[in-house]
This record gives C-alpha cells, structure tokens and sequence, in this order.
C-alpha cells in the first residue's frame, strides 16, 4: 500500500470494507476475522481518520503553547502507516474542517456488527486505543449516521459483566459521557435508543451508576419532557427506577420533575 497515495488508499479500503460490511452479518464469517485478526485491520483504518485534536492550535486554531507557539496536536499526527506520504490538505481543509474518509463509515459499520460476538470484542477492548478513538470520534464528528454507531459501540461493550468490568475500570466517565451525547441528541431516535440500552444494562448495578456525576443527571429531564418510541420509553422508565434505588443519585432525582417514571 504504501506505492499509493492516502486517497487511493482510502478509496482502496472503501471498497474493501463495502464488501466485507454484508459478509459480517454470517457469525461464521466473525470467527474467521477473529482467527485471522482482522478486527485488528478494521480497526487500524478506524485510527486513520484524523481529528480536530490532530490540527495545531485545536479546532479554532487558537490554542497556544506557553511560548505562544500553535500548540502541538493533541494526538499522534502520523496517520500509522503512509507517515511520509500525508499531507494535512489530505484530512483537512483550508478551513480547518475535518474531511471524514470514504472509509471511516463503512469501518464503524463493520465494527458495529462483528462486536457482538464475544472474541470479536475481547480484541477490541484488548486494544485501549480503540475505544479512545471511538470516544474522540463521538465527540469531534457531528454526522448522526457516524454518533449513532459510536453509541452502538459502546452499548455493545457493556453488554456482558466482564466487557462492563473492563471497560468501566478503564473509561469511567463513559456514563457521562453516553448521557452527554443523549442531551446532544436528544431528537435523534437512533442515537437514543442505543443509548438508552447501553445505560439500561448497568442501571442496576450501584458500583457503576454511582459513576454517573449529578451534572450528567439533568439529561434525564429532558429526555422525560420528549415523546419517544414505545421501546424508549421502557427503556427510559427502567433506568430511572434503577439509579433511584442509589442512594447517592435518589435525592438528586427526587428533586427534577420526572413524573411518572418515578412511580412505583
């Protein structure tokens, strides 16, 4: 790959990964990529998509060393393999808008699908990386189809106990983090409902709700004032009743105007 240039590169995984996106619904299919570890080479084109973290200065440009030099990016600027042949007009444009690759969706796509299955997400988690990326990339890419995915990520990596051990041990704000995203997106039934299963699998399980900060707690308000699907509303109702059984978060509940998700 490296006779290339980044954009042929990107073209070449699209094509790539738009094949294997359909394979992966076989779980025979999931085991091969687990024996040949090719997780691994779904999710080195993940790490390829630049950020704003990845610009000098940040996204404003404004962000400066004590020397008042553009402060260095935030990330590795190298783009893994390819570090001599990319240039910043490759990932970004003049200005300063990040260029999300050809690639980058159908990588979500696959991962989205082969995380079910338990191997598959061993080796992602195995990987702290990883799950930083998809952290960084929910954060700093607004594109719903893209946050929707993230969000499937994370709710598929706390669905077991052991997956929610290790990944909560090693991203403790991830609840936070995942009712950041709710307010965020509030409106976007997608991005809700993966979201609102994610935290329904941990809402009874106090060791973990009581990493959810009061501040992240008012998402619940809003999300309570919103019609949503009936799956959502379950979903919704459940949690509430779950983290009102913490003591340290049943004041702060009481104290919103929840209505009928509080009742027994």
């Amino acid at each position: 790959m490296r006779s290339c240039d980044f954009k042929q590169y990107d073209e070449a995984c699209s094509m790539l990964l738009m094949i294997l996106e359909p394979l992966t619904v076989n779980d025979c299919n999931v085991d091969m990529m687990v024996k040949t570890d090719a997780v691994d080479v779904v999710c080195d084109v993940m790490l390829c998509q630049r950020l704003y973290s990845d610009l000098e200065g940040g996204k404003d440009g404004k962000n400066r060393d004590p020397d008042g030099n553009l402060a260095r990016p935030e990330t590795d600027v190298s783009l893994l393999s390819h570090t001599e042949q990319v240039q910043l007009e490759d990932w970004a444009t003049k200005n300063r808008t990040i260029k999300v690759m050809l690639s980058f969706r159908y990588t979500l796509r696959v991962l989205a699908s082969v995380l079910r299955d338990d191997e598959s997400l061993k080796q992602f988690l195995d990987t702290v990386p990883y799950m930083r990326k998809v952290f960084l990339v929910a954060e700093e890419i607004t594109d719903l189809e893209v946050v929707a995915n993230c969000m499937k990520i994370f709710r598929l990596s706390l669905r077991t106990d052991w997956s929610q051990d290790q990944v909560l041990l090693r991203f403790p704000n991830l609840l936070n983090f995942i009712l950041f995203l709710l307010n965020q997106y509030a409106s976007t039934t997608p991005i809700v409902s993966e979201g609102l299963v994610a935290l329904r699998s941990v809402s009874k399980k106090t060791a973990y709700t009581s990493l959810i900060k009061k501040e992240s707690m008012n998402t619940f308000q809003k999300l309570c004032n919103m019609q949503h699907v009936p799956q959502n509303e379950s979903h919704l109702s459940h949690i509430i009743k779950n983290l009102n059984k913490n003591p340290a978060l049943s004041a702060h509940l009481q104290g919103m105007a929840l209505g009928k998700y509080l009742k027994p």
